[in-house]
């Protein structure tokens, strides 16, 4: 999530259900990325803010909203081009996707008209840090992808497959 010159969170974090920013910046405008039990979401700060009583065992606030309700929400191209990191969720809540683009600089709007190209059945898609602090590390179908950032971060996403018996 995006984060201040002396690291800290730039905005509401909690990891290991252990709030470690409480900052929430506008909530009219982000989202938030959350883990409670064995629920992962992400949440429209504006239909329903955090409130001072909710626990989560992860969350990290970020914005903007690529994708909102299925729906393209950037109406119009700044021409601020970075590299990009995104994270979104599907109609039925039941699959996770990760974009990254960290070899070429792209604007938000050129960034989410490459993932509705993609004709993913997405409810959400929320833009996460990018610019020289995007970065991938993973393994999928026995391949090993592995980007770094140009820049150390301060708080990553860690997401490990738990396979049901």
């Amino acid at each position: 999530a995006y984060f201040l010159e002396d690291y800290r969170p730039a905005g509401f974090l909690v990891e290991d259900s252990v709030e470690r920013s409480s900052r929430v910046f506008d909530q009219q405008t982000s989202g938030l990325v959350f883990t409670s039990g064995t629920t992962f979401a992400i949440r429209d700060l504006a239909v329903e803010p955090i409130q001072t009583d909710e626990s989560f065992d992860a969350a990290i606030q970020s914005y903007p909203f690529l994708i909102k309700n299925g729906e393209g929400a950037i109406k119009k191209d700044s021409g601020k081009v970075a590299q990009r990191t995104a994270i979104g969720i599907d109609v039925e809540k039941k699959n996770l996707y990760i974009f990254v683009v960290p070899d070429r600089f792209i604007s938000l709007f050129e960034f989410m008209k490459e993932i509705e190209a993609l004709d993913l059945p997405l409810a959400y898609v929320l833009n996460l840090d990018g610019g020289p602090s995007t970065g991938i590390v993973g393994e999928w179908n026995g391949q090993r992808y592995e980007e770094d950032s140009f820049t150390p971060v301060s708080s990553v996403l860690v997401f490990e497959s738990i396979r049901q018996q």
